[in-house]
């Protein structure tokens, strides 16, 4: 990294290596040092121009759906989105998303323990909304959220066919 570098207008002037990941294209955790605190992206080595425009379409769905008042029982029917920037057709940066966790790996602990898969993936839907805003949800709750970050996805295969 040659200092500084400019990201979506901010200036990094370090970056480190925190490990290679374990998946089939083995992208790096990288966290680069900023002014405004470190940020953690992944470093793939592929081409993500393609992910990048699927990821502006799902932010304007989004901010469609706000502007609509869209719900599914009192959470707004919404994509998760992040941040995805090509370096070029060889290589891009994925903004870190701390806590994601694939189905396969839910499936592979529940195997593990001998937990039911789908209440291992229920199990992780409450705990991941009570470690980003410090409060218990019911079963119910968890599956309406879901429900409606599902719509969101579904409504953009919709659009785009």
């Amino acid at each position: 990294l040659e200092p500084p570098v400019c990201l979506q207008g901010r200036r990094f002037g370090a970056a480190v290596v925190e490990r290679e990941m374990k998946s089939r294209t083995r992208p790096r955790l990288l966290q680069l040092e900023g002014a405004e605190g470190p940020r953690r992206y992944l470093l793939k080595r592929e081409d993500l121009s393609l992910e990048s425009a699927t990821m502006r379409i799902l932010c304007e769905l989004n901010r469609q759906l706000e502007a609509h008042g869209l719900n599914f029982a009192g959470h707004p029917v919404r994509a998760r989105t992040y941040t995805i920037l090509p370096v070029g057709v060889a290589a891009g940066l994925v903004e870190f998303v701390p806590g994601a966790v694939t189905l396969g790996k839910l499936k592979r602990e529940s195997k593990a323990s001998g937990q039911d898969p789908q209440q291992r993936v229920l199990d992780h839907l409450r705990q991941s909304q009570s470690d980003i805003d410090n409060t218990s949800e019911s079963l119910g709750e968890c599956l309406n959220r879901l429900v409606a970050s599902t719509v969101a996805y579904l409504v953009t295969n919709f659009v785009l066919g």
